[in-house]
C-alpha cells in the first residue's frame, strides 16, 4: 500500500488503467507532492499508519454529541429564552445551544448587544444550572473601527495579516464591514486572540467556541479593500504588479482571491521566506 499526499493542489485528475494493469495514474498541474509508502499487509494497518504519521484527533467532549439548537436571526434575548422554553415543554432534548451572530453588538467580536441581548451571561448561568451548554460564535475577522481596543492594539504591535500592496493591515469586508484578520503567526496576533476570548468569558461563561468565517472569509472584490489607504479613485488594482494571485491556471477560471483574501497578504515571518 502506499500513501500520495499532494500539498496545496490545483485541480487533480485520475487517469483510468485497464483492468489487468496494475499501474496508478493520477495528473496534476502543480502543488507539492509527498510520497509515503506504507508496508502493512491489511487496509485497517495502513489507515492506523496513516494517522501516525498525521497525528491523531482530537476527543471531542460527550456533551458535543448530543442534541443541540442554533439559528442565525433570533434577534433578541426573548426569543432564545422562547426556544428554550418550547423545547422544554415538548419534553424535547436539549443539551448545547448556540448563539449566532446576533448576540453581539454591532457584530463586533468580544461583545454582547447590551440592549437586544442584555441578560445574555445571567441566561447562560440558568442554562448551566439545567446541565446546558452555550457556544457563541466568533468570526476570525475583527471590526476594523479606529476605537476598537482590540484593533489599536493590534496595529500597534503588528497582530495582524499585511497587505503586500500597503504595508499596511490588510482590509476585508465580513459582516462587520471593514474587518481586519488576526495574524496566528504571529505571536501578538495569537495573544490579542486570547486576550479578546479571556474577556469574553469574563462576560459570559460559554462552553466553547464556533469560529466561523474562517477561510478567510471576504467579500471585497479583489482580495482586499484597498481604496481605503487612498484617496484617488481608479487606483492601480494590486493584483497587477502581483504574480500570486494570476497564476497561468486556477480551478474554475476564478482567480484566487475570489471571496477570501488577497494571495499576496503576508504574515508575521514573512521576511523568512525571502
Amino acid at each position: 500500500f502506499f500513501f500520495l499526499m499532494i500539498r496545496r493542489p490545483p485541480r487533480s485528475t485520475p487517469k483510468p488503467s485497464s483492468a489487468a494493469s496494475d499501474v496508478y495514474k493520477r495528473q496534476i498541474v502543480g502543488g507539492v507532492i509527498n510520497l509515503y509508502f506504507f508496508y502493512p499487509s491489511t487496509a485497517d494497518n495502513v489507515l492506523k499508519k496513516y494517522h501516525d504519521l498525521i497525528g491523531r484527533p482530537y476527543m471531542v467532549p460527550f456533551w458535543a454529541l448530543g442534541f443541540h439548537q442554533c439559528r442565525w436571526g433570533w434577534k433578541s434575548l426573548a426569543k432564545v429564552k422562547e426556544v428554550v422554553s418550547k423545547l422544554e415543554e415538548a419534553d424535547i432534548p436539549l443539551e448545547v445551544m448556540w448563539g449566532d451572530i446576533d448576540y453581539m453588538h454591532n457584530k463586533t467580536d468580544f461583545t454582547i448587544d447590551p440592549v437586544n441581548y442584555k441578560g445574555l451571561p445571567e441566561f447562560v448561568d440558568d442554562l448551566h444550572k439545567k446541565k446546558i451548554r452555550y457556544v457563541p460564535i466568533i468570526d476570525a475577522g475583527l471590526n476594523y473601527s479606529t476605537t476598537d481596543k482590540y484593533i489599536m492594539k493590534g496595529e500597534r504591535n503588528g497582530a495582524f495579516i499585511k497587505s503586500a500592496n500597503t504595508s499596511r493591515t490588510l482590509i476585508g469586508n465580513v459582516w462587520p464591514g471593514l474587518t481586519a484578520y488576526v495574524d496566528f503567526l504571529s505571536p501578538y496576533g495569537d495573544q490579542l486572540w486570547k486576550e479578546g476570548l479571556t474577556d469574553l468569558y469574563e462576560m459570559m461563561k460559554f462552553d466553547g467556541i464556533w469560529l466561523d468565517m474562517n477561510e478567510l472569509a471576504n467579500w471585497c472584490d479583489n482580495g482586499e479593500c484597498y481604496y481605503n489607504w487612498t484617496n484617488t479613485k481608479g487606483a492601480k488594482d494590486p493584483h497587477d504588479f502581483h504574480e500570486f494571485d494570476k497564476l497561468p491556471y486556477t480551478p474554475g477560471g476564478s482567480p484566487l482571491y475570489k471571496n477570501t483574501i488577497s494571495m499576496t497578504g503576508y504574515h508575521h515571518s514573512y521576511n523568512d521566506f525571502q
